[in-house]
């Protein structure tokens, strides 16, 4: 069962509070059939994390079938986070519905990262496959040590030499597609099993593999604390919508890729001073050039700095136009230099550097240390820092100073700040979000108490 919205590239899934939706499903004849559910995703304080909560019908929202294979959604919702469930049968698929009031007053912004999202489209960048089981045994004796290591890497090459599929995934060249195209029909990426993150999420279709990682998390904080915000996506700052420049701070949440006007963009508002930034998100920020058409909403794939990959898969010799996204951000993604990189470094404690910095003075948690532990379904414990969507970022320039580092090296951070940029390194996301079934109610504590610094800054900073 697919759906799609017909007005996906004037939308691109934001709406007013009161607003009329026209989706189409991928065949006819059954859309009379699907059971409707829509759920407001927020926090609860008392799990420590994100659930979801159904929504009345009738006075709220409600569903028109229109024909055989369209349908209208009309609502009159608060502003926060929805997902419309569309139910048949076994079949769960989920639509995410993102509210906010433009007539009320805000200096925040937040940016949808629509083309990370879409580069995880089954059709996407990403190859889209799950694990064979020689995959899978390789990769389990390559976590045995040093020289479990060496023999799966010597496997793994006499594999890719002989050409034998399955085996070979971490060698293949990226981008599996070399665009996708934001008119279709949006389908999860299967390469991952997110249950493991969220049983219940992990089983919809229809939402982009790290959306309860990054995109639900701030939207339900900012919530929780009545924080007025107003919602754009990359196309604005694709298309240098000059409405960015009248926030005081913009968040993002997963951005790995940009084009080459959004850079300019993140530069020009930089400069000025008058903006700030809050970097939140499971990706490395930046490090991926797109090309985006928003006439016809085809999302093309330029490159990657580097030369390899997160999955040890070999990139292109051409590097982003603009080099280094270090450059804005003080901060940039590193170059993984094998496969098996997360298990490489096993960091799982974050040490706070600076414990007079307002972020952590505000939130209580001055010269703490956090040591956290994630565990799959099976019990097995992983180090929380670099594993399941866990991307560290490094510290490049030397004036970009460190908050909260993780231990073994202060190089590589849990907080970081650049002249107007406060950056959260992904990994506190996973530790947030209890998959390990603990709560870490300071992480929320950073958020807010990062927002509030980046708000009460009583001078702009211009940059050259």
């Amino acid at each position: 069962m697919l759906i799609r919205e017909l007005d996906y590239l004037k939308t691109y899934g934001i709406y007013q509070t009161r607003s009329e939706v026209t989706y189409e499903v991928g065949k006819s004849g059954f859309l009379s059939h699907i059971q409707f559910d829509l759920l407001r995703v927020v926090f609860d304080p008392i799990h420590a994390g994100l659930v979801m909560r159904p929504v009345e019908s009738q006075r709220r929202w409600r569903v028109i079938l229109v024909d055989a294979r369209r349908f209208l959604l009309t609502f009159d919702l608060s502003p926060g986070y929805y997902l419309l469930v569309a139910k048949l049968g076994i079949f769960n698929y989920a639509l995410p519905i993102v509210v906010y009031d433009r007539t009320q007053a805000a200096d925040v912004a937040v940016i949808r990262p629509v083309f990370t999202q879409w580069s995880y489209h089954w059709a996407g960048f990403y190859f889209n496959e799950r694990q064979s089981l020689a995959d899978r045994v390789l990769g389990t004796i390559g976590r045995l040590g040093l020289v479990g290591r060496v023999i799966e890497q010597s496997l793994r090459q006499s594999a890719y030499k002989l050409g034998l599929q399955g085996i070979n995934f971490p060698y293949r060249s990226f981008p599996a597609h070399s665009s996708v195209n934001l008119c279709d029909f949006y389908r999860r990426n299967n390469r991952w099993d997110r249950t493991m993150w969220n049983a219940q999420l992990g089983r919809l279709e229809g939402i982009w593999c790290d959306e309860m990682l990054s995109g639900m998390p701030v939207f339900a904080l900012l919530d929780k604390n009545d924080r007025p915000y107003h919602v754009f996506t990359d196309v604005d700052l694709h298309n240098q919508n000059k409405l960015l420049e009248t926030y005081r701070v913009l968040i993002f949440s997963g951005q790995e890729g940009m084009t080459p006007t959004y850079y300019q963009m993140l530069q020009r508002l930089q400069a000025t001073g008058k903006t700030s930034f809050l970097l939140w998100g499971v990706q490395g920020f930046g490090y991926r050039q797109l090309d985006y058409n928003d006439a016809t909403g085809e999302l093309k794939y330029i490159c990657t700095r580097g030369r390899q990959g997160m999955w040890g898969d070999r990139l292109e010799e051409r590097q982003p136009d603009w080099g280094d996204e270090a450059q804005i951000f003080g901060f940039h993604f590193p170059e993984p230099q094998s496969a098996s990189w997360r298990y490489d470094t096993p960091y799982s404690r974050i040490k706070v550097h600076q414990s007079d910095h307002p972020i952590t003075r505000m939130s209580n948690t001055a010269g703490k240390n956090y040591c956290y532990d994630i565990r799959d379904l099976k019990g097995k414990s992983h180090p929380g820092l670099t594993w399941a969507g866990g991307e560290i970022q490094q510290r490049v320039s030397q004036d970009a100073t460190v908050i909260a580092h993780l231990d073994e090296d202060p190089e590589v951070i849990g907080i970081g700040e650049y002249r107007n940029t406060i950056l959260f390194a992904p990994t506190y996301l996973p530790a947030f979000f209890a998959y390990q079934g603990e709560a870490h109610p300071e992480v929320a504590a950073w958020f807010i108490g990062a927002l509030n610094y980046l708000l009460d800054r009583k001078s702009n900073c211009v940059y050259a």
